[in-house]
């Protein structure tokens, strides 16, 4: 009878350290999950908006040097690789924007499609003035992307 109590005893032991144990780690695991809960989405919005703000200053001067580039007259695989830089920030912008709440913009896709044509009028060999006027007017669509930025609000 003796062993039997003793047995049960280093049972309720052992259950009783356990069961702390686990009380303790829940209560280390809400500690660390509170302020994940309880803080605000705004900062989120704010740093989307930022983010996408400066990937727009990003594609407008990198559409700059790539219609300086035109101008002097570089070559078609210095040309190709800037325009490929160029499309890799346009569809991050294109991403930014769709992603962005409360912001729905008609310029979504438009400044991928304007990328993938002056591809072509490149592969095409078109003259420097042409390919000037379609960066031009890929210029004139970000910094329009820019305005409605600025007129969001940012949180």
């Amino acid at each position: 009878m003796r062993i039997l109590l003793l047995r049960r005893l280093n049972q309720s032991f052992w259950l009783l350290l356990l069961m702390g144990l686990t009380t303790w780690g829940a209560w280390r695991f809400c500690i660390l999950l509170a302020p994940s809960v309880t803080r605000p989405l705004v900062p989120a919005h704010q740093e989307l908006h930022t983010l996408h703000s400066q990937h727009l200053e990003s594609l407008d001067s990198s559409v700059t040097a790539l219609r300086l580039a035109v101008i002097t007259g570089q070559p078609e695989a210095v040309l190709l690789e800037m325009h490929e830089q160029i499309r890799q920030l346009a569809q991050e912008v294109t991403l930014l924007s769709v992603s962005e709440p409360r912001r729905k913009t008609a310029l979504q896709t438009p400044l991928l499609d304007q990328c993938l044509a002056f591809k072509r009028l490149l592969i095409l060999n078109a003259p420097a003035p042409a390919l000037s006027q379609h960066l031009a007017t890929l210029q004139s669509q970000v910094r329009y992307q820019q305005f409605l930025l600025t007129l969001a609000p940012s949180n």
